[in-house]
């Protein structure tokens, strides 16, 4: 947490076989309240972003996106 706003950090490669996993750990923590979150993507360094894996976790989860 960064001054109450919940840190999710993404995996390395984010791709179809990583993609699940990130949006499960998204929804749950806006299932908690939270309507800010920070994804730490500092160590990612593949974003499948051709493919629905890409950018889809981080616009599914927000209606603002």
């Amino acid at each position: 947490m960064i001054n109450g706003v919940p840190v999710v950090t993404a995996t390395v490669d984010i791709d179809a076989t990583t993609v699940e996993q990130l949006r499960t750990v998204l929804l749950h923590t806006a299932a908690r309240g939270h309507a800010t979150v920070v994804v730490d993507m500092t160590r990612t360094r593949f974003s499948d972003s051709a493919g629905p894996a890409g950018r889809r976790p981080l616009t599914a989860v927000s209606p603002r996106s």
